[in-house]
Order: structure tokens, then C-alpha cells, then sequence
């Protein structure tokens, strides 16, 4: 915080999570919900969050971001998308058999709170639809498609490496199913 003289506060409600950040020095961490957030933020950064919301909540949260940040304010927004298959097809984005069966696998297990939405659009009210209509101003859209899937080699890899805790931890069909789509 000294270093580079700014005030943080991160907002989780996973337990494990908020208990590995209290170890290190990087600022205050809440136990909450956004929703339950009353302050107000100069940035916001929303990391691999979002699309663990319930879709009713999406243009909730950017109504959030949009109330609690000043004029020029910033929200980041990391979050993982998913573009319908005519949509890949307009725009000749290359994908297989295992990308839907992944995305299917993600939207239903992982992601429960509903589809994956597209960047933009207003046929399935892409992310940018959301964000415009709490009238949030969308600066720029980066797609980090190819770097996802390395990450995604890791983490198959991880999984394999700790076979057993993950087993023990979820039970056989979902390891399987996990792998079944890496």
C-alpha cells in the first residue's frame, strides 16, 4: 500500500480465498457481496466474477459500478464470453465439437448462473449491451482467446497432478467430466 499509495479493498465470497489474501500484504479484503458494497470506488476490477453471477443480476451489477464510480471513474471487467455458433460463423472464428461440449460443461456446472453471454450484442444482450444500458461507457473489448486456453492447459494439468484431492474433494463424475473436456 505504501509503495505505490493506494487504498484497496477486495470483495469476495469465497472463504478460502479471502483467508489466502488476509495473509498477504496487498490491502483490505471484505467477506461480501458486491451487492452489499455501500462505498464508493475510483476503480473497479472485476476478475473472473462476473460470469458467476445470475443473469437477472447482470445490468444489477453494472448499475452498481456505474453509482459507485466518479465521472472517469474506470470498471475492468475480466470475464469469460461465449459467441453462438452463427455468431462464430459471421465472423470465422474457428472452433470444434470439444468447444461446445466445454462451454456446455462451464454454463451447467461451473457457471450456473446462466449462458455465458456474447461481447456485444442485443439478440442475447452481450456484456457491452448491459454495461451501455446502466449507462457505463465502454472504452475497449481485448480477446485473450488464445491465452485462455493455455491457461486452461494448466489447469488440466493441476487437476491430473492432484488427482486424488480433487476427487476427494468433488467425487470421480466431476474429475472425469473435467477432464473429459481439457
Amino acid at each position: 500500500m505504501d509503495t505505490h499509495q493506494v487504498n484497496t479493498i477486495g470483495l469476495t465470497v469465497s472463504r478460502s480465498q479471502y483467508r489466502y489474501v488476509r495473509g498477504h500484504p496487498c490491502g483490505r479484503v471484505w467477506l461480501q457481496r458486491w451487492e452489499a458494497f455501500d462505498g464508493h470506488a475510483d476503480r473497479i476490477v472485476c476478475i473472473d466474477a462476473f460470469e458467476h453471477f445470475h443473469q437477472d443480476s447482470y445490468g444489477e451489477f453494472f448499475q452498481f459500478a456505474h453509482h459507485a464510480l466518479p465521472a472517469g471513474g474506470v470498471l475492468l471487467l475480466q470475464t469469460i464470453v461465449g459467441h453462438h455458433r452463427d455468431e462464430r460463423c459471421a465472423h470465422d472464428i474457428e472452433h470444434t465439437g470439444i468447444d461446445d461440449a466445454f462451454m456446455q460443461f462451464l454454463t451447467g456446472t461451473i457457471f450456473a448462473g446462466g449462458p455465458l453471454l456474447p461481447p456485444t450484442g442485443r439478440d442475447s444482450e452481450g456484456v457491452t449491451a448491459y454495461a451501455k444500458d446502466a449507462g457505463v461507457t465502454v472504452t475497449g473489448i481485448q480477446a485473450m482467446g488464445p491465452h485462455y486456453a493455455t491457461t486452461l492447459d494448466h489447469w488440466a494439468n493441476a487437476l491430473r497432478e492432484h488427482r486424488d484431492r480433487a476427487i476427494e474433494l468433488t467425487g470421480p463424475g466431476i474429475y472425469n467430466a473435467c477432464l473429459s473436456v481439457s
